[in-house]
């Protein structure tokens, strides 16, 4: 809505009109378009880029939190960070999660967005995605 009421002053308009949001809407998309062609899937968290890459080299299988702990890190990072890298990913729409039904307790299986071929056995969790959900 600022960008919006920029653009009306500019237009010297008393009101933000439609041509005004959807030049807003437009810098916005700019911006992100650029963000992502500088920066790619780079997260700014060192760990949770390690992870999707690994996520990314296990394509369909996917990878159990155990998994990315001991095979990623081996075993040198603690659980509060992997969950807040995990996290990171999530919340950025790099991967997604599944519970998977073992037997015992049920376990976590991440997988890069995209990598998901195989639903079998697993219950999907949908994804979170904060500012595309307002601009529809």
């Amino acid at each position: 809505m600022r960008d919006a009421m920029v653009y009306a002053l500019l237009d010297c308009s008393p009101q933000i009109r439609e041509p005004h949001l959807a030049a807003a809407l437009a810098l916005w998309r700019y911006c992100e378009d650029s963000a992502h062609w500088i920066f790619g899937t780079r997260t700014g968290d060192r760990n949770a880029d390690k992870i999707f890459s690994a996520l990314q080299q296990a394509g369909s299988s996917g990878m159990t939190r155990t998994e990315i702990h001991n095979q990623v890190f081996n075993g040198n990072i603690s659980a509060n960070a992997l969950s807040g890298s995990l996290q990171i990913l999530h919340e950025l729409d790099h991967a997604r999660f599944a519970k998977e039904l073992t037997g015992g307790a049920p376990s976590e299986r991440w997988f890069a967005v995209g990598g998901i071929t195989n639903f079998n056995e697993v219950s999907y969790c949908g994804r979170v995605n904060s500012f595309n959900s307002l601009v529809g």
